[in-house]
């Protein structure tokens, strides 16, 4: 009895810790980096249950494109400061995102809401290359990926 107790209390833990590390701390807030118009790149960070994604320039103008594969379903998008033929398209079944913005100096993004998503596959670029990942800052510590194409774990 004693044996079978400590297994599933040890699976319990177990479900426990891989539930914390899904929500991946390191992705949480703003990057510190962010400041529109003096640094060029993309930003993306989680604040609770909201996956943020924000494009900046040093005032040169630049088209940031990209597809977000979503694991799971997507609730809403906000698009931020798009305007010129920039946009946000999702697929019927929202779990496929395509983007495409203008980005001069100031800064063009959008706001998912997430519900019941696992992770979500980036691949990122910036006038139709694929852009050094120093440009690319995620979470509060402003983590870089080591690739243009990354998975961010919810």
């Amino acid at each position: 009895m004693k044996k079978l107790t400590c297994f599933l209390v040890s699976v319990f833990l177990l479900l426990l810790l891989s539930g914390i590390a899904l929500a991946n701390p390191r992705d949480e807030g703003k990057p510190r980096s962010f400041e529109p118009g003096q640094t060029r790149g993309y930003f993306i960070w989680q604040d609770g249950r909201e996956l943020h994604l924000r494009t900046t320039t040093q005032g040169q103008s630049h088209v940031f494109s990209g597809v977000l594969h979503i694991n799971g379903r997507l609730f809403d998008v906000e698009e931020k400061q798009l305007e010129n033929g920039d946009y946000v398209r999702f697929d019927r079944d929202h779990n496929i995102i395509r983007f495409r913005f203008t980005t001069t100096g100031g800064t063009d993004g959008f706001d998912l809401k997430l519900l019941h998503i696992n992770q979500i596959d980036f691949v990122l670029y910036r006038d139709g290359k694929r852009l050094p990942t120093k440009e690319i800052y995620i979470g509060s510590q402003s983590w870089h990926p080591k690739e243009h194409h990354f998975k961010l774990t919810m």
